[in-house]
């Protein structure tokens, strides 16, 4: 990602549950703590570099260097920092020369407020940070800017919990669809940024990609697999598809499929669609061109139920704008295209089989006209 065609072999085959990955809605961290204008805080700051050999704990009246917008701790500081905490905003330089210029006025140690939305990041290892140096996310350094009485406690601490204000948002690195055949890709999307997980050694870290993602929902498979041991593959992925949900910030099938799981959703779906997604690939934009596939749709419940078919995608005709199911019965509904009514480029949307709005499933598809 970010760019759209970018999912490649082996997550382009047809048969396969293709994952992208979304932001985490919690993470766990270290935190500093911040006593602003009289209010106690705790701060966030992933993890950040400590050095036992040249302190254990700092705490310290802030000092502000400078603010979005000013460039001023770029160049050598004339101002003495002696039993201070330096506060910089990232910006007009590479954060490490604020850094620097901070500890060679005596700074006892600098807080790093991030230029970019999103959850704080980590400080890389640097030997010439040879006090203790955090980065704060914009949000919470915009508190501390925008304090006149500032003190920070800078300490080693436990991992805590912490909820995200920027969870659900689909990851820019997650490669986006459509495939090099025309094909609709990733078929779900999961959490797969600041992921707490294990690393060699023993040890926990913040990992983040599509492979921190894929577990997630190989754990929501094989929970699905225990409640429905009857379940065949293709039942699976059309329970995950069909009960996605969007991201915060995208609702295109070749960006997130048939969106985030939910796995509560997906153990009890209203109904199973096969095939979970459609690709139409090529269309043609052409008055009489057109495409049909075959979906076929299983009530996966206990009861009779009436089901409709809806799009708001007006290049899609139905054989039937409703059908009613038996418990397990299935039935199969022609979906048609049209190109002409969409002309050149990108088509893609969610057709909804639905017995209310609260029991419904969605099948995402896609086509490109030419």
């Amino acid at each position: 990602g970010p760019k759209l065609g970018t999912i490649s072999s082996p997550a382009i085959a047809e048969n396969v549950l293709t994952v992208g990955a979304v932001t985490n809605i919690h993470f766990f961290s270290n935190y500093i703590r911040a006593i602003a204008d009289g209010v106690e805080r705790l701060i966030p700051i992933g993890s950040f570099y400590l050095n036992p050999e040249f302190y254990d704990k700092v705490e310290a009246t802030a000092q502000i260097i400078d603010k979005e917008g000013s460039f001023r701790g770029c160049s050598p500081l004339t101002e003495n920092l002696t039993g201070k905490i330096a506060i910089i905003q990232k910006g007009g330089c590479d954060y490490t020369v604020k850094v620097k210029n901070a500890i060679s006025k005596g700074a006892l140690g600098v807080v790093v407020v991030n230029d970019v939305d999103g959850d704080p990041v980590s400080i890389e290892p640097n030997l010439d940070f040879v006090v203790p140096v955090v980065m704060v996310s914009k949000k919470d350094g915009q508190w501390l800017l925008n304090c006149k009485d500032v003190k920070i406690i800078i300490e080693r601490n436990e991992i805590k919990e912490f909820e995200s204000q920027n969870g659900s948002s689909l990851a820019d690195f997650s490669s986006r669809g459509p495939t090099i055949a025309k094909t609709l890709k990733p078929d779900v999307v999961a959490s797969g940024v600041d992921v707490y997980s294990s690393v060699l050694g023993n040890d926990l870290r913040y990992l983040s990609g599509t492979s921190m993602a894929t577990p997630h929902v190989t754990g929501a498979v094989a929970l699905l697999l225990q409640a429905h041991p009857d379940w065949k593959i293709e039942d699976i992925k059309a329970a995950l598809v069909g009960t996605g949900r969007d991201t915060v910030d995208s609702s295109l099938p070749i960006e997130i499929g048939g969106g985030i799981i939910d796995i509560g959703k997906a153990l009890k779906p209203v109904a199973l669609a096969y095939p979970s997604s459609i690709s139409f690939g090529v269309v043609s934009t052409k008055a009489d061109d057109s495409k049909t596939i075959p979906v076929t749709f299983k009530n996966s419940t206990a009861s009779k139920l009436t089901y409709r078919i809806s799009c708001k995608d007006k290049s899609l005709r139905f054989s039937q704008k409703s059908i009613t199911l038996g418990p397990l019965q299935q039935g199969t509904i022609d979906v048609t295209v049209y190109g002409r009514f969409k002309g050149k480029g990108h088509s893609q949307g969610y057709i909804n089989f639905s017995v209310n709005k609260d029991k419904k499933i969605r099948v995402p598809f896609y086509y490109y006209g030419q």
